[in-house]
This record gives C-alpha cells, structure tokens and sequence, in this order.
C-alpha cells in the first residue's frame, strides 16, 4: 500500500537523523539518544534541570534532574527538550517577528521528533489514543502531531499545493 502522507524535507531530515542514530522505534525515542543525534551533549546532576549553549565552541547541553522519575524518556523531557530547541541561543537582540518564525520552526521540529513519521505505520489504523500510548506523549501533542498530518494529506490528495517545493 503506498503511503498516504508525503513528509516535508525537515521531516524527512529528522527522520534521517533518527535512523542514522538507529532510534527506529518509539522505545529508543530517549532523549540522550536524540541528542546525541543531534550533537547535543546531554548530562545529569543533582540541581535544576536547564539547557545552555556556549557561543564560543557552539556546543549545545542539556542538563537534567537526577532526582527526576523516567528522567532519560522523551515524553517526561518533551518540556524540557521544546524549550531547549526553542531558547538555546541569544534571541535578546532579534527582531520580534523574525523570533516568534524561529519559535514556531522549533516547534514544528519538536513534533517531528516526537512522533516522528517513519515510525508511523500507515498499514494499520490508528486512533489518537493508540497514538498517545505508543509515543507515551499527551492529549494536546498527539492531536497537534496527527492533525498537521491530516491537513497535510489533504493538501497533498488536493494537487493544490507542494510543500516540498519551498523548503
């Protein structure tokens, strides 16, 4: 059966990293394993939890509570990751539009990597609910995940309009 949902290129680059990293299934979904697909060096202490990045060498870090349960599962970082995608870096002196284009675009990406599109198997009927316990992710993230890729179909079946395009 060929696939019904064609991904845009940032979604096919993300899925890329993945496989490459082999995180090929939702279990391997771990945040030190993403970011180590990434580049981004990944530690845990005892203090707060953060995410920093130094401009002279640009490594990334992320930083997580020891004390946290489930600490290395993407679901329970999820928080922490989106903000780390969507703050590393110095936005203090960027134009407010072109802050909010960057905040969106690390959104995007933190759907593609947590619900990422080769590990959806579109020979099988899925429900928001079956979404949810498979990627262990909330309510809110699984329909925000499989609405975007309805409307994409649609577009898609349409011929109306190729995203791909203008990436």
């Amino acid at each position: 059966m060929p696939r019904p949902y064609f991904p845009s290129l940032v979604e096919s680059w993300v899925s890329q990293k993945f496989i490459d990293h082999g995180i090929t299934k939702p279990e391997d979904l771990e945040l030190k394993k993403i970011a180590q697909a990434f580049g981004i060096e990944y530690s845990i202490w005892h203090g707060h939890p953060f995410a920093y990045r130094l401009s002279e060498d640009k490594a990334a870090y992320i930083i997580e509570n020891e004390q946290q349960p489930n600490m290395s599962s993407v679901s329970t970082s999820f928080t922490r990751w989106d903000i780390f995608v969507r703050h590393c870096g110095d936005q203090g002196e960027m134009p407010e539009p072109f802050r909010q284009m960057q905040e969106a675009e690390a959104r995007q990406f933190a759907l593609y990597a947590a619900i990422p599109y080769h590990m959806i198997d579109f020979n099988r009927t899925h429900s928001l609910k079956s979404i949810m316990q498979e990627f262990h992710f909330t309510l809110n993230l699984a329909y925000t995940r499989i609405d975007g890729m309805c409307q994409q179909i649609i577009v898609q079946q349409n011929g109306s309009f190729d995203e791909r395009r203008y990436e």
